[in-house]
């Protein structure tokens, strides 16, 4: 279909416009030679139910409604201070999207690592087809993948052990046997990658999860960090910032037919400077929440199934993490006194 309308220079959004009437014309012959259009699944639904005297099902339409918040079905998160953030559901959801938000240098990335962390070291994987590999993914588009190895190794370590590793005295050969160990020992298989953002759009991102899942992977978990840095294209027009926000819409659209965990971080805009030079630093995450101080896109928080921000706040004797979150879309809501909470920085740690 791209070849038969890039016979001149349209732009790319023009060309999917052309493409999606090609198709749509196709199907239209389809019908009129005969195929049936009654039973064919439009390839935008997801999920759907009828009730109706009419119409015979066998479906429990509150099974899978159930399902959805079953505790072997959910990422449930190491720290009880993230648990409770979750709301009800104490933990996060395959086919939702969260958001985590920070300035720069404030936890953001390392926040997304923890969560990938916890998804491999603290939950089992409950398959929907039991023919298929259960896959925790990891995209890096900042940082170095030796970087997030090393982390991971830390974080798993002083968990563990209760103190920080050595790195500078590690044996590597037991190190590499250790990480491997603790991160697939319940049963997950592992791929973390690091990616150019500037050769990748949403369409290659989307490509690459469908070649995983020809592969015979099951994606519980897409860990991107982070979807805004890859090339907007396809995703242009509208008001400033629709570009971001389409872009995350249409990765988490993906996410949620193929019933997967998004999680990707994005920066705070400068904007937000202004009440940290108020003085609110232990107040900042909460003052910010749900505010659209999102860099680049105000309304960037209206997307996601959840927010988290996070913020490192310095004294003279120590640090500190806190974080705050605006909601997690669901069936309750979140408590107010657990949408905030902090934590104290042992030896650089959590």
């Amino acid at each position: 279909a791209y070849r038969l309308v890039n016979y001149d220079n349209k732009s790319r959004d023009e060309t999917i416009v052309e493409i999606d009437g090609i198709v749509n014309r196709l199907l239209d012959v389809q019908v009129k030679l005969g195929a049936s259009a009654s039973g064919r699944k439009h390839p935008a639904l997801i999920n759907g139910v009828t009730i109706s005297s009419d119409v015979k099902s066998d479906t429990n339409i509150m099974a899978g409604a159930m399902n959805s918040i079953a505790i072997d079905t959910v990422f449930v998160p190491c720290w009880q201070c993230v648990r409770r953030q979750f709301g009800r559901a104490g933990r996060g959801r395959r086919g939702e999207s969260l958001l985590v938000g920070a300035m720069e240098y404030n936890y953001k990335s390392s926040m997304c690592l923890q969560l990938f962390r916890w998804a491999a070291t603290y939950n089992r994987p409950k398959l929907t087809d039991p023919k298929k590999k259960p896959l925790l993914y990891r995209m890096s588009l900042e940082n170095d993948l030796h970087q997030d190895i090393l982390f991971l190794y830390q974080e798993i370590y002083a968990n563990e052990y209760g103190q920080v590793p050595d790195i500078d005295n590690i044996n590597i050969d037991e190190a590499d046997a250790y990480v491997k160990d603790r991160l697939q020992r319940n049963g997950w298989h592992v791929i973390i990658e690091q990616y150019d953002p500037n050769q990748l759009t949403y369409h290659s991102v989307l490509k690459i999860l469908d070649d995983l899942m020809a592969q015979g992977y099951e994606i519980h978990l897409f860990n991107v960090d982070y979807i805004a840095m890859i090339d907007k294209a396809g995703c242009g027009g509208g008001a400033m910032g629709d570009d971001i926000r389409l872009l995350f819409r249409r990765v988490a659209n993906y996410c949620k037919k193929m019933h997967i965990w998004y999680v990707t971080p994005h920066q705070i805009g400068s904007k937000a400077f202004d009440l940290r030079r108020q003085g609110r630093e232990e107040d900042f995450v909460k003052d910010i929440a749900g505010k659209g101080y999102w860099d680049g896109c105000q309304r960037l928080g209206q997307e996601p199934d959840m927010d988290l921000l996070t913020h490192v706040i310095k004294t003279q004797n120590a640090s500190y993490l806190s974080s705050s979150s605006s909601r997690h879309r669901g069936f309750s809501n979140t408590p107010a006194e657990d949408l905030t909470w902090l934590r104290k920085f042992e030896n650089g740690f959590i």
